[in-house]
């Protein structure tokens, strides 16, 4: 079992190979320094008056402990110390028409809330009517909102610093004006609290008396149409509805544009598909290409109507190009494999002729070239020859005396 590095402590490790009591004076920068043993607690009991609990701090159990760190007198468990009562077991609430039993204070709780908050004691369930201040600007009635001021001159303050002094409202003559006196709109019906004094109406039917002149009116005005003759749409923006104004903005008149018949591009009278241009130079310019493409193998133009990424005019073209790139593909293979040139190899071909070592064929095999024969006992290259002629040898397994019977035995087979 691994122990302290201290020289005499058997105690296990914790922090880099020391326990806790010498990692401690390590991490504080002290010398290190043999670590008293506690003397365990147990067996020991409570030394607190008639308490046999297990002794835990300093000779006494948790809840000594704590009345010796409060600094008060260790009394016995369960005892209440002398001092005025707190909490009432039930006796009713102080409070006027309060029924509830008292918790604290001879109080129930609502109303100790009350004293705890500065309050008069006030039956529960009513509350008394809100004080609204008036606005702190000189000569202004409206009740207070923010910072002791009114919701206008606030605005004003919040917008420029300073405030100044409201506007009246010039009140109509046919429009008669009554105080009320329970402070609700004068509007019939209308149980808000007014709050615009001058005409003793709350905040909608103000809107609506600023704005139409009359509190009760609350329909919109009906929206203008465009000036256009015969056109009834909604106007938008200068008397105009959006697809004249967009006329009028782009091409300065709000008649119809005449548009073109026939494609923008030079030389080419095919009819406008879309943006001024023809079917084919419409898709080229959406393509990005300001050109025709163009086939890779023949140079032919290639169909508009065709893939952006087309690359040849049509299925021959294709077949062709790959036909030359698996020829490429397998001479190079054949030439790495033994060691040959393409000086080489053509030079061995036109010693062969042009065409097969064996069968004298010119035409090229379906994978692209000739193979190169070789021996495959010692590895060197022979010829040139065809696919048949090469599987054929392959068949034999090149032995001479094989071909040589085949031969006999094609001369000897009756012709029929």
């Amino acid at each position: 079992m691994e122990t302290c590095l201290f020289d005499g402590c058997d105690r296990a490790p914790r922090g880099l190979g020391y326990c806790p009591g010498h990692y401690r004076q390590h991490r504080l920068g002290q010398p290190l320094r043999p670590v008293a043993a506690r003397e365990k607690n147990k067996g020991r009991t409570c030394e607190g008056p008639e308490c046999d609990r297990p002794a835990d701090q300093k000779g006494l159990c948790s809840s000594h402990a704590s009345q010796r760190k409060r600094g008060q007198e260790l009394t016995r468990l369960g005892e209440v110390r002398p001092g005025p009562k707190k909490y009432a077991d039930g006796m009713p609430c102080e409070g006027p028409e309060c029924d509830r039993p008292a918790t604290v204070n001879n109080l129930c709780h609502t109303h100790n809330q009350q004293v705890r908050r500065g309050r008069d004691l006030a039956p529960i369930g009513t509350r008394a009517p809100r004080q609204v201040a008036e606005c702190s600007e000189g000569g202004c009635q409206n009740p207070s909102e923010k910072r002791g001021l009114c919701g206008t001159h606030y605005a004003q303050y919040w917008r420029s610093g300073r405030t100044k002094p409201i506007r009246p409202i010039r009140i109509r003559k046919s429009d008669p004006v009554e105080l009320t006196p329970d402070g609700l709109c004068r509007v019939d019906g209308c149980d808000k609290p007014v709050v615009v004094k001058n005409v003793q109406l709350c905040v909608t039917h103000y809107h609506r008396f600023h704005r139409h002149g009359d509190p009760l009116a609350w329909k919109r005005k009906t929206a203008a149409t465009c000036r256009v003759d015969e056109c009834d749409l909604r106007a938008v923006a200068h008397e105009l509805c959006d697809m004249h104004y967009r006329r009028q903005k782009r091409y300065g008149t709000t008649d119809e544009p005449q548009r073109p018949t026939t494609c923008a591009v030079d030389g080419c009278e095919d009819p406008v598909q879309a943006k001024a241009l023809c079917d084919k130079h419409y898709r080229r310019n959406k393509r990005g290409a300001s050109e025709p493409s163009r086939c890779h193998w023949c140079g032919n133009e290639i169909d508009v109507n065709a893939n952006a990424q087309r690359k040849f005019c049509n299925k021959e073209c294709k077949e062709r190009e790959e036909y030359v790139r698996r020829r490429e593909n397998h001479r190079s293979v054949w030439l790495k494999k033994y060691g040959l040139t393409p000086e080489t190899f053509d030079a061995m071909l036109v010693a062969q002729g042009g065409g097969c070592a064996i069968c004298g064929t010119l035409v090229v095999p379906v994978r692209g070239s000739f193979c190169v024969d070789h021996d495959h006992a010692t590895g060197r290259v022979r010829g040139l020859l065809c696919v048949e002629c090469n599987s054929g040898l392959g068949q034999f397994k090149d032995d001479r005396a094989l071909l040589r019977a085949s031969i006999d035995y094609l001369s000897r087979a009756p012709v029929n």
